[in-house]
Protein backbone atom coordinates (compact mmCIF):
# COMPACT_ATOMS: atom_id res chain seq x y z
CA UNK A 1 0.00 0.00 0.00
CA UNK A 2 3.27 2.38 -0.81
CA UNK A 3 2.94 3.32 -4.16
CA UNK A 4 1.91 6.66 -5.22
CA UNK A 5 -0.45 7.39 -2.26
CA UNK A 6 0.29 9.36 -0.16
CA UNK A 7 0.01 7.05 3.19
CA UNK A 8 2.38 5.10 5.06
CA UNK A 9 5.42 6.01 6.68
CA UNK A 10 8.40 3.18 8.51
CA UNK A 11 10.60 4.69 10.93
CA UNK A 12 13.56 2.70 12.47
CA UNK A 13 16.60 2.82 14.74
CA UNK A 14 19.42 0.94 14.34
CA UNK A 15 20.85 -0.68 17.21
CA UNK A 16 23.69 -3.71 17.00
CA UNK A 17 25.51 -5.17 14.17
CA UNK A 18 24.60 -6.93 10.93
CA UNK A 19 25.24 -7.97 7.71
CA UNK A 20 22.45 -6.14 5.64
CA UNK A 21 22.10 -6.34 1.64
CA UNK A 22 20.72 -2.93 0.01
CA UNK A 23 18.38 -4.51 -1.80
CA UNK A 24 20.34 -2.61 -5.17
CA UNK A 25 22.72 -4.60 -7.31
CA UNK A 26 26.12 -3.82 -8.83
CA UNK A 27 27.00 -4.05 -12.45
CA UNK A 28 27.23 -7.16 -12.10
CA UNK A 29 23.74 -8.30 -10.73
CA UNK A 30 25.26 -8.91 -7.53
CA UNK A 31 23.87 -7.20 -4.40
CA UNK A 32 25.56 -4.64 -2.50
CA UNK A 33 26.13 -5.47 0.78
CA UNK A 34 27.40 -2.96 3.65
CA UNK A 35 28.21 -3.65 7.53
CA UNK A 36 26.46 -1.48 10.40
CA UNK A 37 28.38 -1.28 13.22
CA UNK A 38 27.56 -0.41 16.73
CA UNK A 39 29.27 -0.42 20.32
CA UNK A 40 26.39 -1.46 22.26
CA UNK A 41 27.20 -5.26 20.64
CA UNK A 42 30.87 -5.35 21.84
CA UNK A 43 30.71 -5.69 25.94
CA UNK A 44 33.88 -7.19 25.80
CA UNK A 45 35.25 -3.87 25.33
CA UNK A 46 35.58 -3.03 28.74
CA UNK A 47 36.95 -5.53 30.30
CA UNK A 48 40.41 -5.09 32.13
CA UNK A 49 39.63 -1.42 31.59
CA UNK A 50 38.26 -0.90 35.29
CA UNK A 51 40.01 -3.01 37.38
CA UNK A 52 38.14 -1.75 40.56
CA UNK A 53 35.05 -3.26 39.06
CA UNK A 54 37.17 -6.89 39.07
CA UNK A 55 38.32 -6.34 42.49
CA UNK A 56 34.78 -5.41 43.70
CA UNK A 57 33.38 -8.71 42.23
CA UNK A 58 36.61 -10.83 42.97
CA UNK A 59 36.11 -9.58 46.70
CA UNK A 60 32.36 -9.96 46.54
CA UNK A 61 32.96 -13.47 45.87
CA UNK A 62 35.23 -14.02 48.52
CA UNK A 63 32.88 -13.02 50.91
CA UNK A 64 30.74 -15.73 50.74
CA UNK A 65 33.50 -18.33 51.84
CA UNK A 66 33.19 -19.09 55.51
CA UNK A 67 37.15 -18.78 55.84
CA UNK A 68 37.53 -15.00 54.85
CA UNK A 69 34.20 -14.94 57.29
CA UNK A 70 36.23 -16.83 60.14
CA UNK A 71 39.84 -15.27 59.24
CA UNK A 72 38.55 -11.93 58.56
CA UNK A 73 40.77 -11.99 55.10
CA UNK A 74 41.30 -8.64 53.46
CA UNK A 75 41.58 -9.42 49.61
CA UNK A 76 42.97 -5.70 48.83
CA UNK A 77 45.58 -6.35 51.76
CA UNK A 78 49.12 -6.69 49.87
CA UNK A 79 50.70 -7.98 52.81
CA UNK A 80 51.79 -11.48 51.69
CA UNK A 81 52.76 -13.23 55.76
CA UNK A 82 49.18 -13.94 55.74
CA UNK A 83 49.06 -17.99 57.77
CA UNK A 84 46.69 -20.46 57.19
CA UNK A 85 47.19 -24.11 57.45
CA UNK A 86 45.16 -24.65 54.88
CA UNK A 87 46.82 -22.71 52.20
CA UNK A 88 50.14 -22.44 53.84
CA UNK A 89 52.02 -18.92 53.31
CA UNK A 90 51.76 -17.49 50.28
CA UNK A 91 49.36 -14.68 48.91
CA UNK A 92 48.82 -16.74 45.70
CA UNK A 93 47.80 -19.63 47.43
CA UNK A 94 45.76 -17.27 49.97
CA UNK A 95 43.79 -16.27 46.63
CA UNK A 96 43.61 -19.76 45.02
CA UNK A 97 40.07 -21.21 46.67
CA UNK A 98 38.84 -17.95 45.39
CA UNK A 99 40.11 -17.77 42.08
CA UNK A 100 38.87 -21.28 41.07
CA UNK A 101 35.54 -20.54 42.68
CA UNK A 102 35.77 -17.44 40.22
CA UNK A 103 36.93 -19.39 37.27
CA UNK A 104 34.38 -22.10 38.28
CA UNK A 105 31.60 -18.86 37.67
CA UNK A 106 33.10 -17.72 34.79
CA UNK A 107 33.41 -20.74 32.68
CA UNK A 108 29.65 -21.52 33.76
CA UNK A 109 28.46 -17.84 32.27
CA UNK A 110 30.74 -18.61 29.20
CA UNK A 111 28.77 -22.15 28.51
CA UNK A 112 25.62 -20.49 29.57
CA UNK A 113 26.15 -17.77 26.53
CA UNK A 114 27.49 -20.46 23.83
CA UNK A 115 24.34 -22.34 24.51
CA UNK A 116 22.37 -19.06 23.54
CA UNK A 117 25.27 -18.26 20.75
CA UNK A 118 21.72 -17.59 18.54
CA UNK A 119 20.49 -14.81 20.43
CA UNK A 120 21.09 -11.26 18.92
CA UNK A 121 20.51 -7.84 19.40
CA UNK A 122 17.21 -6.90 17.75
CA UNK A 123 17.37 -3.09 16.25
CA UNK A 124 15.20 -0.78 17.97
CA UNK A 125 11.53 -1.54 16.54
CA UNK A 126 11.98 -4.75 16.15
CA UNK A 127 10.10 -7.51 17.80
CA UNK A 128 12.70 -10.21 18.87
CA UNK A 129 12.16 -13.84 17.99
CA UNK A 130 11.51 -16.77 20.13
CA UNK A 131 14.47 -18.84 20.67
CA UNK A 132 12.43 -22.44 19.97
CA UNK A 133 14.59 -24.77 18.27
CA UNK A 134 12.79 -27.15 15.85
CA UNK A 135 14.29 -29.59 12.95
CA UNK A 136 13.75 -28.00 10.02
CA UNK A 137 12.71 -29.96 6.45
CA UNK A 138 15.87 -30.01 4.18
CA UNK A 139 14.11 -28.03 1.66
CA UNK A 140 14.37 -24.88 4.10
CA UNK A 141 18.46 -25.26 3.08
CA UNK A 142 17.92 -25.67 -0.40
CA UNK A 143 17.18 -23.20 -3.69
CA UNK A 144 15.37 -21.30 -3.98
CA UNK A 145 14.15 -21.57 -0.67
CA UNK A 146 17.06 -20.69 1.02
CA UNK A 147 17.03 -17.31 -0.56
CA UNK A 148 14.47 -15.74 1.88
CA UNK A 149 15.36 -15.68 5.46
CA UNK A 150 11.67 -16.55 6.17
CA UNK A 151 11.90 -20.86 5.50
CA UNK A 152 15.09 -20.56 8.22
CA UNK A 153 13.46 -17.85 10.92
CA UNK A 154 9.90 -19.24 11.22
CA UNK A 155 9.38 -21.23 14.40
CA UNK A 156 6.45 -22.49 13.36
CA UNK A 157 7.19 -26.52 12.37
CA UNK A 158 3.49 -26.88 11.47
CA UNK A 159 4.06 -24.56 8.34
CA UNK A 160 7.21 -25.68 7.03
CA UNK A 161 6.04 -29.37 7.42
CA UNK A 162 2.94 -28.82 5.14
CA UNK A 163 5.35 -26.73 2.44
CA UNK A 164 7.54 -29.60 2.69
CA UNK A 165 4.29 -32.31 2.37
CA UNK A 166 2.23 -30.78 -0.10
CA UNK A 167 4.32 -28.31 -2.32
CA UNK A 168 8.06 -29.26 -2.12
CA UNK A 169 7.79 -33.42 -2.49
CA UNK A 170 4.93 -34.08 -4.53
CA UNK A 171 6.83 -31.34 -7.14
CA UNK A 172 10.07 -33.23 -6.85
CA UNK A 173 8.04 -37.07 -7.03
CA UNK A 174 5.94 -35.55 -10.56
CA UNK A 175 9.19 -34.12 -11.99
CA UNK A 176 11.05 -37.57 -11.27
CA UNK A 177 8.05 -39.02 -13.23
CA UNK A 178 6.21 -40.12 -10.39
CA UNK A 179 2.66 -38.58 -10.02
CA UNK A 180 0.06 -39.13 -7.18
CA UNK A 181 -3.38 -39.74 -8.41
CA UNK A 182 -5.45 -36.96 -7.02
CA UNK A 183 -2.96 -34.11 -6.33
CA UNK A 184 -2.16 -31.27 -7.72
CA UNK A 185 -0.20 -31.01 -11.10
CA UNK A 186 2.72 -29.32 -11.08
CA UNK A 187 4.30 -29.81 -13.68
CA UNK A 188 1.29 -29.24 -16.57
CA UNK A 189 2.17 -27.35 -19.54
CA UNK A 190 0.63 -23.82 -19.26
CA UNK A 191 0.55 -20.65 -21.85
CA UNK A 192 0.66 -18.50 -18.93
CA UNK A 193 2.22 -18.51 -15.85
CA UNK A 194 2.03 -15.50 -13.83
CA UNK A 195 3.16 -14.28 -9.83
CA UNK A 196 0.50 -12.36 -7.92
CA UNK A 197 2.70 -10.26 -5.78
CA UNK A 198 1.51 -8.91 -2.71
CA UNK A 199 4.12 -6.31 -0.97
CA UNK A 200 4.08 -5.28 2.30
CA UNK A 201 6.37 -4.13 4.79
CA UNK A 202 7.05 -3.53 8.43
CA UNK A 203 4.15 -0.90 9.16
CA UNK A 204 1.10 -3.39 7.41
CA UNK A 205 2.77 -6.73 8.41
CA UNK A 206 0.60 -7.02 11.03
CA UNK A 207 -2.86 -6.57 9.74
CA UNK A 208 -1.29 -8.76 6.26
CA UNK A 209 -3.77 -11.97 6.70
CA UNK A 210 -7.18 -10.07 7.10
CA UNK A 211 -6.29 -8.80 3.52
CA UNK A 212 -6.97 -12.21 2.51
CA UNK A 213 -10.31 -12.44 3.87
CA UNK A 214 -11.57 -11.10 0.12
CA UNK A 215 -10.36 -13.88 -1.36
CA UNK A 216 -12.62 -16.19 0.62
CA UNK A 217 -15.38 -13.94 -0.27
CA UNK A 218 -14.81 -13.64 -3.87
CA UNK A 219 -13.35 -16.37 -4.85
CA UNK A 220 -10.03 -16.22 -7.80
CA UNK A 221 -11.30 -18.55 -9.92
CA UNK A 222 -14.05 -20.89 -10.22
CA UNK A 223 -12.53 -23.77 -9.06
CA UNK A 224 -12.67 -22.14 -5.85
CA UNK A 225 -15.91 -21.64 -6.34
CA UNK A 226 -16.88 -24.91 -6.97
CA UNK A 227 -14.92 -25.70 -3.92
CA UNK A 228 -16.55 -23.07 -1.59
CA UNK A 229 -20.11 -24.45 -2.47
CA UNK A 230 -21.11 -21.29 -5.20
CA UNK A 231 -22.44 -21.98 -8.41
CA UNK A 232 -21.11 -20.45 -11.82
CA UNK A 233 -22.91 -17.06 -12.94
CA UNK A 234 -22.08 -17.03 -16.50
CA UNK A 235 -24.01 -13.63 -16.21
CA UNK A 236 -21.56 -12.41 -14.09
CA UNK A 237 -18.65 -13.13 -16.31
CA UNK A 238 -19.96 -11.87 -19.67
CA UNK A 239 -20.71 -15.14 -21.26
CA UNK A 240 -24.54 -14.57 -22.21
CA UNK A 241 -23.93 -10.99 -22.92
CA UNK A 242 -23.35 -9.54 -26.64
CA UNK A 243 -21.53 -6.32 -25.40
CA UNK A 244 -19.61 -7.99 -23.02
CA UNK A 245 -16.43 -6.40 -21.99
CA UNK A 246 -14.12 -9.57 -21.52
CA UNK A 247 -14.17 -12.58 -23.73
CA UNK A 248 -15.26 -15.50 -22.48
CA UNK A 249 -13.70 -16.43 -19.28
CA UNK A 250 -14.25 -19.75 -17.12
CA UNK A 251 -12.50 -22.55 -16.15
CA UNK A 252 -10.60 -23.09 -19.07
CA UNK A 253 -8.54 -20.18 -17.97
CA UNK A 254 -6.73 -22.30 -15.28
CA UNK A 255 -6.51 -25.14 -17.86
CA UNK A 256 -3.72 -22.71 -19.75
CA UNK A 257 -2.32 -20.99 -17.06
CA UNK A 258 -0.87 -21.00 -13.70
CA UNK A 259 -0.56 -18.87 -10.90
CA UNK A 260 1.47 -18.66 -8.04
CA UNK A 261 1.12 -16.28 -4.67
CA UNK A 262 4.19 -14.65 -3.58
CA UNK A 263 3.94 -12.85 0.07
CA UNK A 264 7.21 -10.03 -0.43
CA UNK A 265 8.66 -8.64 2.29
CA UNK A 266 10.02 -4.83 2.32
CA UNK A 267 12.81 -5.90 4.79
CA UNK A 268 14.38 -9.10 5.97
CA UNK A 269 12.13 -11.57 7.83
CA UNK A 270 15.00 -12.83 10.29
CA UNK A 271 14.81 -9.41 11.52
CA UNK A 272 10.70 -8.85 12.43
CA UNK A 273 8.45 -11.76 13.90
CA UNK A 274 5.67 -9.73 13.26
CA UNK A 275 5.80 -10.47 9.57
CA UNK A 276 6.78 -14.11 9.93
CA UNK A 277 3.53 -14.69 12.18
CA UNK A 278 1.79 -13.31 9.79
CA UNK A 279 2.95 -15.41 6.78
CA UNK A 280 2.79 -18.50 8.82
CA UNK A 281 -1.20 -17.61 9.44
CA UNK A 282 -1.30 -17.21 5.24
CA UNK A 283 0.18 -20.08 4.72
CA UNK A 284 -1.01 -22.25 7.18
CA UNK A 285 -4.29 -21.50 5.69
CA UNK A 286 -3.61 -21.85 2.37
CA UNK A 287 -2.67 -25.66 2.76
CA UNK A 288 -5.64 -26.06 4.72
CA UNK A 289 -7.18 -26.22 1.68
CA UNK A 290 -10.34 -25.29 -0.19
CA UNK A 291 -11.25 -22.25 -1.14
CA UNK A 292 -9.04 -19.40 -2.76
CA UNK A 293 -6.41 -22.01 -1.78
CA UNK A 294 -7.54 -24.05 -5.01
CA UNK A 295 -6.39 -21.39 -7.85
CA UNK A 296 -2.92 -21.14 -7.34
CA UNK A 297 -0.41 -23.78 -7.17
CA UNK A 298 2.63 -22.69 -5.38
CA UNK A 299 2.64 -20.08 -2.35
CA UNK A 300 6.47 -18.29 -1.33
CA UNK A 301 7.46 -15.75 1.10
CA UNK A 302 10.29 -13.49 -0.52
CA UNK A 303 12.09 -10.59 0.92
CA UNK A 304 13.63 -7.51 -0.73
CA UNK A 305 16.41 -7.12 1.80
CA UNK A 306 16.07 -3.26 2.32
CA UNK A 307 17.57 -2.08 5.42
CA UNK A 308 15.52 -1.01 7.80
CA UNK A 309 16.61 2.62 7.86
CA UNK A 310 16.35 3.10 4.53
CA UNK A 311 12.86 1.45 4.06
CA UNK A 312 11.23 5.01 3.82
CA UNK A 313 7.82 5.91 3.24
CA UNK A 314 7.55 9.60 4.39
CA UNK A 315 4.85 11.45 1.95
CA UNK A 316 5.04 14.89 4.28
CA UNK A 317 8.82 15.08 3.19
CA UNK A 318 8.37 14.75 -0.65
CA UNK A 319 8.92 18.24 -1.75
CA UNK A 320 11.87 18.11 0.69
CA UNK A 321 13.82 14.76 0.98
CA UNK A 322 15.47 12.81 -2.25
CA UNK A 323 14.42 9.13 -0.70
CA UNK A 324 11.07 10.13 1.06
CA UNK A 325 9.71 7.04 -1.16
CA UNK A 326 13.05 5.25 -1.49
CA UNK A 327 10.90 2.31 0.27
CA UNK A 328 8.40 1.29 -2.66
CA UNK A 329 11.02 2.02 -5.03
CA UNK A 330 13.44 -0.67 -4.04
CA UNK A 331 11.02 -3.55 -3.43
CA UNK A 332 9.52 -2.84 -6.69
CA UNK A 333 12.96 -2.77 -8.47
CA UNK A 334 13.43 -6.26 -6.07
CA UNK A 335 10.36 -7.24 -6.56
CA UNK A 336 10.92 -7.36 -10.74
CA UNK A 337 14.36 -8.83 -10.15
CA UNK A 338 13.22 -12.01 -8.21
CA UNK A 339 10.39 -13.25 -10.83
CA UNK A 340 13.09 -11.73 -13.60
CA UNK A 341 15.53 -14.24 -12.08
CA UNK A 342 13.79 -17.93 -12.75
CA UNK A 343 14.56 -18.92 -9.51
CA UNK A 344 11.86 -19.66 -8.09
CA UNK A 345 9.99 -20.77 -11.57
CA UNK A 346 9.59 -19.34 -14.98
CA UNK A 347 6.99 -16.49 -15.15
CA UNK A 348 6.03 -14.55 -18.09
CA UNK A 349 5.25 -11.76 -15.43
CA UNK A 350 4.12 -10.34 -12.33
CA UNK A 351 0.54 -9.12 -10.50
CA UNK A 352 2.02 -6.01 -8.20
CA UNK A 353 -1.20 -6.66 -5.83
CA UNK A 354 -0.78 -4.38 -2.77
CA UNK A 355 -3.08 -5.09 0.16
CA UNK A 356 -5.67 -1.82 -0.71
CA UNK A 357 -6.31 -3.60 -3.91
CA UNK A 358 -10.04 -5.16 -3.61
CA UNK A 359 -11.83 -8.34 -5.48
CA UNK A 360 -15.26 -7.35 -5.34
CA UNK A 361 -16.28 -9.85 -8.03
CA UNK A 362 -15.85 -13.57 -8.02
CA UNK A 363 -13.63 -15.07 -10.51
CA UNK A 364 -11.34 -12.20 -10.82
CA UNK A 365 -8.11 -14.00 -10.99
CA UNK A 366 -9.72 -15.80 -14.44
CA UNK A 367 -10.79 -12.73 -15.76
CA UNK A 368 -7.13 -11.53 -15.13
CA UNK A 369 -5.56 -14.31 -17.26
CA UNK A 370 -8.04 -13.51 -20.12
CA UNK A 371 -6.99 -9.51 -19.76
CA UNK A 372 -3.34 -10.98 -20.40
CA UNK A 373 -4.13 -12.98 -23.06
CA UNK A 374 -6.29 -10.45 -25.17
CA UNK A 375 -3.97 -7.58 -24.42
CA UNK A 376 -0.61 -9.42 -25.35
CA UNK A 377 2.47 -7.91 -26.03
CA UNK A 378 2.53 -5.18 -23.62
CA UNK A 379 5.26 -3.80 -20.67
CA UNK A 380 2.76 -2.94 -18.16
CA UNK A 381 -1.32 -3.53 -17.63
CA UNK A 382 -3.35 -1.46 -15.45
CA UNK A 383 -4.74 1.34 -14.57
CA UNK A 384 -4.68 5.25 -14.76
CA UNK A 385 -6.35 7.03 -12.06
CA UNK A 386 -10.39 6.98 -11.86
CA UNK A 387 -11.12 8.84 -8.58
CA UNK A 388 -12.61 12.42 -8.33
CA UNK A 389 -9.90 13.65 -5.85
CA UNK A 390 -8.37 15.61 -8.66
CA UNK A 391 -11.19 17.32 -10.31
CA UNK A 392 -10.81 20.91 -8.87
CA UNK A 393 -7.06 20.80 -10.11
CA UNK A 394 -7.14 18.65 -12.65
CA UNK A 395 -5.67 20.87 -15.55
CA UNK A 396 -2.93 21.70 -13.61
CA UNK A 397 -1.78 18.17 -13.90
CA UNK A 398 1.62 17.24 -15.24
CA UNK A 399 0.85 15.21 -18.61
CA UNK A 400 2.99 12.36 -17.32
CA UNK A 401 0.84 11.95 -14.04
CA UNK A 402 -2.08 12.45 -15.57
CA UNK A 403 -0.70 9.44 -18.03
CA UNK A 404 0.62 7.07 -15.91
CA UNK A 405 -0.47 3.12 -14.93
CA UNK A 406 -0.96 3.00 -11.10
CA UNK A 407 1.59 0.78 -9.42
CA UNK A 408 -0.91 -2.33 -8.39
CA UNK A 409 -1.00 -3.76 -12.12
CA UNK A 410 0.43 -6.03 -14.62
CA UNK A 411 4.36 -6.47 -15.12
CA UNK A 412 5.75 -8.34 -18.18
CA UNK A 413 9.12 -9.10 -17.39
CA UNK A 414 10.18 -10.46 -20.16
CA UNK A 415 9.64 -6.89 -21.89
CA UNK A 416 12.97 -5.01 -23.34
CA UNK A 417 11.21 -1.79 -22.62
CA UNK A 418 10.15 -2.64 -18.91
CA UNK A 419 13.67 -3.60 -18.28
CA UNK A 420 15.01 -0.78 -19.50
CA UNK A 421 12.49 1.25 -17.26
CA UNK A 422 13.79 -0.80 -14.10
CA UNK A 423 17.43 -0.36 -14.90
CA UNK A 424 17.06 2.98 -15.14
CA UNK A 425 14.86 3.48 -11.81
CA UNK A 426 17.94 1.66 -10.51
CA UNK A 427 20.35 4.11 -11.71
CA UNK A 428 18.61 6.66 -10.21
CA UNK A 429 18.51 5.44 -7.14
CA UNK A 430 21.14 7.54 -5.85
CA UNK A 431 19.98 10.77 -7.38
CA UNK A 432 16.80 13.75 -7.11
CA UNK A 433 14.49 11.27 -9.18
CA UNK A 434 14.60 9.04 -6.50
CA UNK A 435 12.14 11.42 -5.11
CA UNK A 436 9.63 10.28 -7.95
CA UNK A 437 7.02 6.82 -7.24
CA UNK A 438 8.13 4.43 -9.40
CA UNK A 439 5.26 4.01 -11.28
CA UNK A 440 5.14 7.94 -11.97
CA UNK A 441 8.69 7.78 -12.91
CA UNK A 442 8.57 5.30 -15.35
CA UNK A 443 5.36 7.22 -17.09
CA UNK A 444 7.66 10.37 -16.90
CA UNK A 445 10.47 8.56 -18.61
CA UNK A 446 7.81 7.66 -21.53
CA UNK A 447 6.57 10.83 -22.02
CA UNK A 448 9.70 12.38 -21.98
CA UNK A 449 10.68 9.76 -24.77
CA UNK A 450 7.35 10.31 -27.04
CA UNK A 451 6.38 13.89 -26.19
CA UNK A 452 9.91 15.63 -25.36
CA UNK A 453 8.91 16.88 -21.92
CA UNK A 454 11.12 16.88 -19.44
CA UNK A 455 9.88 16.46 -15.68
CA UNK A 456 10.40 19.19 -12.70
CA UNK A 457 11.72 18.41 -9.41
CA UNK A 458 10.74 20.01 -6.20
CA UNK A 459 13.05 22.96 -5.76
CA UNK A 460 14.59 21.83 -2.62
CA UNK A 461 14.99 18.39 -3.82
CA UNK A 462 17.81 19.94 -6.60
CA UNK A 463 19.95 21.06 -3.88
CA UNK A 464 22.85 19.44 -2.25
CA UNK A 465 24.04 18.84 1.12
CA UNK A 466 25.83 22.64 0.45
CA UNK A 467 22.92 24.21 -0.60
CA UNK A 468 23.79 24.17 -4.50
CA UNK A 469 21.92 23.10 -7.54
CA UNK A 470 22.06 19.70 -8.70
CA UNK A 471 22.95 18.91 -12.31
CA UNK A 472 20.99 15.95 -13.63
CA UNK A 473 22.22 14.08 -16.63
CA UNK A 474 19.85 14.44 -20.04
CA UNK A 475 18.23 11.45 -20.56
CA UNK A 476 16.04 12.48 -23.44
CA UNK A 477 17.92 10.90 -26.37
CA UNK A 478 18.16 8.24 -24.61
CA UNK A 479 14.17 7.68 -23.91
CA UNK A 480 13.38 8.83 -27.82
CA UNK A 481 15.07 5.77 -28.78
CA UNK A 482 12.60 3.94 -26.62
CA UNK A 483 10.05 6.09 -27.74
CA UNK A 484 10.71 5.14 -31.49
CA UNK A 485 11.39 1.16 -31.00
CA UNK A 486 8.19 -0.02 -29.05
CA UNK A 487 5.27 3.14 -29.31
CA UNK A 488 3.53 1.50 -32.44
CA UNK A 489 2.76 -1.30 -30.08
CA UNK A 490 1.30 0.58 -26.87
CA UNK A 491 3.42 -1.02 -24.09
CA UNK A 492 1.26 0.65 -21.54
CA UNK A 493 -2.73 -0.43 -21.29
CA UNK A 494 -5.46 -0.20 -19.75
CA UNK A 495 -8.02 -2.87 -18.45
CA UNK A 496 -11.02 -2.37 -16.85
CA UNK A 497 -10.74 -5.08 -14.72
CA UNK A 498 -8.59 -3.36 -12.73
CA UNK A 499 -9.60 0.12 -11.47
CA UNK A 500 -7.41 2.76 -9.27
CA UNK A 501 -9.83 4.81 -7.09
CA UNK A 502 -6.78 5.79 -4.38
CA UNK A 503 -8.47 8.15 -1.88
CA UNK A 504 -12.40 8.12 -3.27
CA UNK A 505 -14.82 7.19 -1.06
CA UNK A 506 -17.46 4.71 -3.12
CA UNK A 507 -20.72 3.40 -2.83
CA UNK A 508 -21.81 0.15 -5.20
CA UNK A 509 -23.79 2.33 -7.55
CA UNK A 510 -20.30 3.58 -8.72
CA UNK A 511 -18.89 0.78 -9.39
CA UNK A 512 -18.90 -0.74 -13.14
CA UNK A 513 -17.10 -3.44 -15.13
CA UNK A 514 -14.06 -3.26 -12.66
CA UNK A 515 -13.36 -6.84 -10.66
CA UNK A 516 -10.38 -5.64 -8.56
CA UNK A 517 -10.58 -2.03 -7.12
CA UNK A 518 -7.38 -0.02 -6.01
CA UNK A 519 -6.85 2.47 -2.67
CA UNK A 520 -11.37 3.14 -2.52
CA UNK A 521 -13.10 3.02 0.63
CA UNK A 522 -16.47 1.02 -0.31
CA UNK A 523 -19.32 1.96 1.35
CA UNK A 524 -22.73 -0.20 1.93
CA UNK A 525 -25.95 1.63 1.48
CA UNK A 526 -27.84 2.00 4.82
CA UNK A 527 -30.22 -1.09 5.44
CA UNK A 528 -32.46 -0.40 7.84
CA UNK A 529 -33.53 -4.27 8.65
CA UNK A 530 -29.99 -4.77 9.61
CA UNK A 531 -28.61 -1.38 11.42
CA UNK A 532 -30.63 1.44 13.68
CA UNK A 533 -29.74 4.99 13.50
CA UNK A 534 -29.95 7.38 15.96
CA UNK A 535 -30.48 11.16 15.26
CA UNK A 536 -28.47 13.24 17.10
CA UNK A 537 -29.36 17.11 16.56
CA UNK A 538 -26.31 18.88 18.22
CA UNK A 539 -27.32 22.32 17.20
CA UNK A 540 -31.42 23.67 17.44
CA UNK A 541 -32.28 25.56 14.65
CA UNK A 542 -35.88 26.50 15.37
CA UNK A 543 -37.46 26.29 11.51
CA UNK A 544 -35.04 23.66 10.41
CA UNK A 545 -34.75 21.63 13.38
CA UNK A 546 -38.89 21.63 12.97
CA UNK A 547 -38.93 21.00 9.41
CA UNK A 548 -36.81 18.32 10.11
CA UNK A 549 -38.22 16.47 12.61
CA UNK A 550 -42.12 16.86 11.22
CA UNK A 551 -40.01 15.14 8.08
CA UNK A 552 -38.92 11.93 9.21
Amino acid sequence: MRTSDLYNTTTYNDEGSRWARTGRRTASGVRERSYMSDEMDRPWDDLGQDDSAGNSLFASISSWLPFTKERGLDLNDNNDDYDDSRFGKSKWKKYMLPMVILLAIVSGSAVFTASNKKKKAVPSGSQPLEEVEIVRPDFVFEHPYISSSYYTSTKSLKTLQSVDKYQVQPKKLQLAGRKVEGEKDFTRSTQTRLAILRPFCAFDAGPLPTTFDCWQSFPPCKAAAYELGNEFDEDMLGYNDDNKTFDDVGSHMLRNAKADVFLFYSQTFSENEVAIKSVDKIIDQYFEGGGWAQCFDNIYAVEANIPADLDNYIPPMQEYLYNWVNGPNRQFEAGFRIIQSGEWGDYDGFYLMEGDSIPIKSYWLDVVLSEIEVNRPFAIMGAKYNGDKWDNFFEAIPVALLDHTNGNGIYNTSHPLLERLVGQLEVEAACPYNSIPYDFRMSQMWIEGTMGIVPKLAPAIMLDDEGKNITLSNNTAQFMKWGDEWSHEHPFKETPVIHNYAATNLIPRHLGPEYIIHGAKLYAPWNPAKTEITLVVSEWFFDRSVHLLSHL
